[in-house]
């Protein structure tokens, strides 16, 4: 197996696109742009610069198609050749530089055309711009020097492919790794996305996910997704983070973190957090109605953080259409007020196993911890369900929510959590029952 180094197939501005992230960036009038940060130099006069943070939803500050920087005044001062919309942010995010995805495209194709097809296409420290899909992979391997040391920028004028894979990345083939990166994405890219892409899609048996971020990856198009695992056998992954900041104002309300589709295997230390719309989706994985397996195993998190969805009504966590998930030590918190609103939703066929979890709001709210529908089953032990509200669980009849002495109940008392009485504590206590 031979590695492949994107850097021998650019040029020497490869990978040294520049970035400023989270910082005070004020566009006096169209054609100036100033950053407190003093992130500029003469020599990126000609290069083209995205922002992809925007002043209220839905309106970059620039064209898609990005500007040319064309003067250097300052450090901390440079012209345009715009238009642009005159602003001032106390959160700014930019990048400027030349697009770099031929030499990712170009190194992928000569991995695959190494012995066996399974070449590795290494990715060096560096920043780089992309304006397309730099990885379509069938077995090869993806392998960055680290996830803070690689960033993968995705410029406002990215064009995702028509076929619906992965836009960024599509990895299916057996036994390939995915690793060691941070994808950063921009505000309003999502105008050829398809109905369900994602920005990462990974397929196969055997694959090992593991070390790499998603953050910024907003989309106010149809249903797109930050990670998708689809008919993953087998499957090794690993601290992966999938996260929204929403102080750079980037959108996420038709987006889901992360899903799983028909995929069983182990994921430790998942974290998907601040989406909208919902964190994390776990769908397809079960056999029938006997019990939590897939054709060879189950899906099983260690550990892991899903974290606050903000929009009330909706749920962190989704379980839905046979799926079927078994967690250990792992946490799914929500925020917001809206009592229609929890962490967890399992639809009536779906199943959920739990051991040592906590579930809730992450703050005093009116939301609570499970909402289990007519037929869906949940079984837990050691695990605290928290609610802002008057119940935590809620189980439709017909539901099966099967309890344990070792379970506790945290309900807002006096204005704090406090634990209750799990008969208080449940929506339905004739459909429980108690290991």
């Amino acid at each position: 197996m031979s590695i492949f180094n994107v850097k021998d197939y650019g040029n020497a501005e490869t990978g040294r696109a520049g970035v400023v992230l989270n910082a005070g960036m004020t566009l006096a009038s169209p054609n100036d742009v100033t950053s407190a940060s003093n992130p500029w130099t003469a020599g990126d006069v000609g290069k083209k610069i995205y922002i992809g943070g925007n002043v209220s939803p839905f309106t970059p500050v620039f064209p898609l198609a990005g500007a040319t920087i064309t003067a250097f005044i300052s450090a901390g001062h440079i012209q345009v050749d715009g238009p642009g919309t005159t602003a001032t942010f106390v959160n700014g995010s930019c990048w400027w530089g030349q697009d770099d995805s031929q030499a990712f495209i170009d190194a992928k194709a000569d991995a695959a055309a190494d012995v066996n097809g399974v070449g590795t296409v290494f990715v060096p420290t560096g920043n780089y711009i992309i304006r397309q899909r730099i990885f379509n992979g069938a077995g090869q391997n993806f392998v960055g020097q680290s996830k803070e040391s690689v960033q993968l920028l995705v410029a406002t004028d990215f064009d995702a492919p028509a076929d619906g894979n992965g836009a960024v990345i599509e990895s299916n083939g057996d036994g390939a790794e995915i690793t060691g990166f941070t994808l950063r994405g921009s505000k309003c890219i999502d105008k050829d996305f398809s109905d369900g892409q994602a920005f990462v899609r990974l397929r196969g048996t055997s694959g090992y996910y593991h070390d790499f971020n998603l953050r910024g990856v907003g989309s106010s198009g149809g249903n797109t997704r930050g990670v998708d695992f689809k008919d993953c056998a087998l499957l090794r992954a690993a601290n992966i983070y999938c996260q929204i900041d929403p102080s750079l104002g980037y959108d996420s309300s038709n987006l889901t973190g992360v899903r799983f589709y028909n995929s069983y295997g182990v994921v430790e230390n998942l974290l998907s957090s601040n989406f909208t719309l919902r964190n994390l989706l776990v769908t397809e994985n079960a056999i029938g109605t006997g019990g939590l397996s897939g054709p060879a195993g189950i899906l099983q998190f260690v550990g892991g953080l899903i974290d606050e969805n903000t929009t009330g009504g909706n749920f962190s966590v989704e379980i839905l259409s046979h799926g079927a998930l078994s967690a250990v030590g792992w946490t799914a918190w929500t925020n917001g007020d809206s009592v229609n609103g929890y962490a967890v939703h399992v639809d009536g066929t779906s199943q959920l196993i739990l051991a040592n979890a906590d579930l809730g709001p992450f703050q005093i709210s009116g939301r609570g911890a499970l909402k289990l529908d007519a037929g869906g089953e949940c079984r837990a032990n050691g695990t605290i369900f928290r609610a802002g509200g008057a119940q935590s669980v809620s189980v439709a009849n017909a539901g099966k929510f099967v309890d344990s002495p070792t379970n506790r109940y945290r309900h807002v008392v006096a204005g704090a959590f406090a634990d209750v009485n799990w008969r208080s504590a449940l929506s339905s206590p004739t459909t429980v029952w108690r290991g």
